[in-house]
């Protein structure tokens, strides 16, 4: 009985000493200061793994199809360069105010790291506190595969080929 009452004061104590220190705002939560080491360790585990597990299970379609990246490429000009750049694009000003910023798409570490179902929840679900949206409140599952397939180009592709992937045509006929 005694162990168990020394296991609730010390849980008390750590609870008041995380009470205290959440409501002075001894941390600093300006997007222009970074998070401690241990933080960053503890929100990259957690984001990692929370993606992995809801990942699990997502079936993976064909994304070889030249016109689902091509559909992809559009989609990503239009909602995704702002924050993550393109090919001879960098992106806005305010993405660059972004913390943590946003992924760079197009290299060596995300290529390595590029799983297609985890990507493909990640754009549907987004991620909370990063400024990544859930764009599957607004795109059907079919546009979100085609960004999903484009972004798997994406480190292939150079500044020429992303201003044709992504031009403008005029539909409208005489």
């Amino acid at each position: 009985m005694r162990m168990v009452s020394k296991s609730i004061v010390w849980f008390l104590i750590v609870a008041g000493g995380a009470a205290l220190f959440a409501w002075q705002g001894w941390y600093n939560v300006a997007a222009n200061v970074p998070h401690w080491d241990a933080t960053v360790t503890a929100i990259e585990l957690i984001r990692d793994r929370s993606i992995e597990a809801h990942s699990r299970g997502i079936s993976v379609p064909a994304l070889d199809d030249a016109r689902l990246v091509s559909d992809g490429a559009r989609t990503y000009d239009e909602v995704c360069r702002y924050c993550h750049g393109a090919p001879g694009v960098p992106s806005a000003v305010f993405a660059q105010g972004l913390y943590p910023a946003p992924a760079n798409l197009a290299s060596d570490a995300f290529r390595r790291d590029f799983k297609e179902a985890r990507v493909f929840w990640v754009i549907k679900n987004g991620i909370k506190m990063t400024g990544m949206p859930a764009f599957g409140s607004f795109f059907e599952d079919v546009e979100l595969w085609a960004a999903v397939a484009f972004v798997k180009r994406l480190p292939g592709i150079g500044a020429e080929e992303y201003r044709s992937m992504t031009a403008k045509t005029d539909k409208a006929g005489p």
